[in-house]
This record gives structure tokens, sequence and C-alpha cells, in this order.
């Protein structure tokens, strides 16, 4: 799905028919305000296996000069409300605008298009956009799982899941919570259950690879 934000008749018409020539599904918003507002009513805050299925790869593409707020502040805004954003965002830029353009990249866009936009170089942008959207994808669909998993914990379950995870034996907890190895046992069992794994091994593993998925998103974003 793209996701186009521009107000020039002229140009979302002509940018709209090349994606329905490749097969290319597009939303298109006049303003910044309609977009943000459709996200806001939109975003779904905990993932569920329901909601998961229904999360695409996409690229947004976004006029640099929108009427009302910027596409800055429409980025800005987006960050904010979509923090674990996996659709990378391409700036539509005149000649003038190259410096806002890289102040977006600093921001975190996936790149920028200069106007007029080549086809070729539109096509090449937003292939490469959509490729790096299945890899936020995959990553995001794993950090809302885990988190939503996680939230199901009780603050001591919580507590002994990260000791676990560390690979302390129950005997070890328990001395180190000052409660009994029989009662380790039973948060032990709840824990596997909620995190939906059947080992230490497998809850550490789980631990170890959302602490790398969130640095990685972190660093693919910024």
């Amino acid at each position: 799905m793209i996701t186009l934000i521009e107000d020039d008749v002229g140009l979302s018409s002509a940018l709209k028919a090349f994606f329905k020539s490749k097969n290319m599904q597009c939303l298109h918003f006049n303003t910044g305000e309609s977009y943000i507002h459709q996200i806001t009513a939109g975003e779904p805050n905990i993932a569920t296996s329901e909601t998961l299925e229904h999360w695409d790869p996409g690229v947004i593409i976004i006029d640099i000069r929108l009427p009302g707020i910027s596409g800055l502040e429409v980025f800005e805004q987006q960050q904010q409300i979509v923090p674990l954003n996996h659709k990378p965002v391409l700036f539509m830029t005149g000649h003038g605008d190259v410096q806002l353009a890289v102040s977006a990249l600093k921001m975190g866009a996936f790149d920028f298009l200069t106007k007029p936009i080549s086809t070729e170089s539109l096509s090449s942008n937003i292939r490469q956009a959509y490729e790096k959207s299945e890899e936020l994808l995959e990553i995001r669909k794993f950090i809302s799982s885990f988190e939503f998993r996680f939230k199901k914990l009780t603050s001591r379950e919580s507590e002994i899941a990260e000791l676990i995870a560390l690979n302390n034996t129950n005997k070890m907890i328990a001395e180190e919570l000052g409660i009994s190895v029989r009662t380790i046992e039973l948060h032990r069992s709840r824990i596997f259950e909620k995190m939906e794994v059947s080992s230490a091994a497998e809850l550490a593993a789980k631990f170890e690879k959302i602490g790398y998925s969130r640095k990685t998103f972190l660093n693919i974003t910024d």
C-alpha cells in the first residue's frame, strides 16, 4: 500500500495513475491533518493476533510543503503516534527544499525525491522502501507480540521472568527474593504459559531477541 499525502491535484492524479499501472494500491490524503486524524483513530496500541494479521508492508510519500501543517510536521507527529512505524517515509521536495529534506533524513525519513520526479527514480525508491518495510514489519510484529504477552505477567512474574532469562536457577531466584523454591516453580509455570515458551532457554532467547530487535529497529529508523 502506498500512502500519498499531496495537495497538488495534477501531481496526485499523475502519481495515482502511475501506481495503478504498477498494480500498487494507493491511499491518498489532501492534507497532513486528514492523514494524522486517520492514523490517530486507526493505529492499534496493543497487538493481538487479529491486528497483527492486518499489518502489511507499505510506503508513505509526503510532499514536504503542504497547506496547514507541513510535511515535516506530519512526519514528527506520526513518529509520536506510531513510534514503531514500519512504513518508510519518502519526501517529495522542490529544488529549494533540499535542506529541509536533509533534516527529514536526520529525523528518520528513508529518502527524498526531487521534483520533477522521474518514474525510474520513483520506482527504484519505492522498491527499496518496500524491502525495508518488510524487514521493519517482521521486527515490529515480534516486538508487539512479545510486549503483548509480557503485559500479561504480574509484577512478581515479570521480575522472576527476567531472572530466569539471566540463567538463574529456581534456588538462586528463591534466595534472592526471599521466597520458597516451590513458589518460584509455580511462578515459572505461569510465566511459561503466558509467554508461550516451554523452557528457560526459550524464554532467555526471547529476551535476548527483544533487546536486539528494539535496538535494530531504532538503528534502521534513526
